[in-house]
């Protein structure tokens, strides 16, 4: 049994504990993310749960969904603006739409739609 999967099931155990129904608890997550480029190269060592290509960060939240979570934040994981910029018009374009698709109807991954030039 992973960490998070040990994580969830204690926490279902304290609601039950205390008189509560554990399906009414919503789980979050807060988390770095970064979909990498297709195009760049993966760092040296482990990869961080959130941070690697789009298949790779798909399948982490997948995995989170499978424990309960419904509700995602995502931190940026460098502080330049313009590759927040980038990373959050990655996932928009790489993942959000994948997950939204095979989601189940209690799970949500927030994010910020893509602004769009303003015509001329």
């Amino acid at each position: 049994m992973s960490n998070a999967q040990a994580e969830a099931k204690q926490l279902r155990a304290y609601a039950e504990a205390a008189g509560r129904d554990p399906r009414a608890i919503i789980l979050t997550i807060r988390v770095p993310m970064a979909v990498r480029s297709t195009r760049a190269k993966p760092p040296a060592g482990d990869r961080p749960l959130f941070q690697g290509t789009a298949a790779e960060v798909i399948a982490d939240i997948r995995l989170y969904q499978a424990l309960g979570v419904t509700h995602f934040v995502f931190d940026p994981t460098v502080q330049d603006l313009r590759s927040v910029r980038e990373n959050m018009e990655r996932f928009a374009d790489e993942v959000r739409g994948k997950i939204e698709a095979g989601r189940s109807h209690a799970a949500s991954v927030s994010g910020h739609p893509r602004s769009k030039p303003a015509s001329r």
